[in-house]
Order: structure tokens, then sequence, then C-alpha cells
């Protein structure tokens, strides 16, 4: 993808999860602070670790707030933070939501290096949005492009298929 290099080169190397955020809760000296310091002064990488950090903790708001933030200063890596906030957004079931970050990705970025995630995810969530044919249709798609992806998604399909054959 085109400017992932940038941010995305330094979270790949880290050796610890969520890279600044335990520097980030010292003062230098080895005394935690317990309080993070503001997004703004840290820049996207740390927006971004930041949401991971929440991510992990299960705080999906806040986490929904840091990517915002890391993509607003980073839209370079925009497909790395578009699939992490519709990880947050099918989490805190705003489904619709979610769907607009994953066919972003879909049409933005066609060579997204996990589409087969981004095809699962959009499809579980039009599957809970009742918007069966577009969760068949990506499930199709997940199918097609990932055939060894199949035993995953064919319940799914069969699924998504009796629903629009009862509710049609």
């Amino acid at each position: 993808e085109p400017g992932a290099a940038t941010a995305i080169r330094g979270i790949k190397q880290q050796e610890q999860p969520f890279g600044l955020i335990p520097a980030a809760l010292s003062d230098g000296q080895g005394r935690g602070t317990n309080q993070l310091p503001s997004i703004q002064s840290r820049g996207a990488r740390y927006a971004y670790d930041l949401g991971n950090f929440y991510f992990a903790q299960r705080d999906f708001e806040k986490a929904i707030e840091s990517y915002s933030m890391a993509l607003a200063m980073n839209p370079d890596d925009a497909s790395i933070i578009r699939y992490q906030l519709a990880l947050c957004y099918k989490q805190v079931n705003d489904c619709k939501a979610a769907v607009k970050e994953l066919d972003d990705i879909q049409q933005q970025f066609p060579n997204y290096r996990n589409m087969d995630k981004v095809l699962m995810t959009a499809g579980d969530c039009y599957l809970d949005l009742g918007a069966y044919d577009k969760a068949e249709t990506h499930f199709n798609d997940l199918i097609d492009n990932f055939p060894e992806k199949a035993p995953e998604v064919e319940d799914r399909v069969y699924s998504a298929g009796n629903f629009m054959r009862v509710n049609y």
C-alpha cells in the first residue's frame, strides 16, 4: 500500500507490544506517571499504538478516538488504521460504521494484505445488519479470492442465502 512504510514499518519493528505506551507512562527516570501524554503532542504512530493499547484493553470507544486521530494525522496508512477502526465499530455494535470503513478499504486499497479479513468482517457485519445479499456477496468474494477460507465461511454463505429466501 502506498505510504505504509512510514508509520507502520516502525510499528512492526518494535519489540514490545504497544510500542510507545510503556515509555509514555514513565517520566524518563523510571517513575510511572499514570498519565498518557496528549496524542497531538506525540504524533500518528503514538495515536495508532494507543489505539492498539485501548483495543487490547477492550476500551473500544477510546480506541476509536485514537485510531481516528491516527487516521487524521497520517492518511497514508489509511488501510491499516481503517481496518482497526472497523473492528472497534463491530465490537460496539455499530456495524454501519464498520462496513463503511471496510467498503472504503476494498475500494481504495484493493491489494490490502488482509483483504480476506476485510471481506469476512464485512460479511459478518452485513449479516448483523440484515443485508443478506451483501453478506452473501462478500462471503462469495472471499471464497473466490481466498479458496482456502471456504470452510470458514460456508455456513455463513448458507445462512445468508437462507435468510434472503425467507425475507424476500
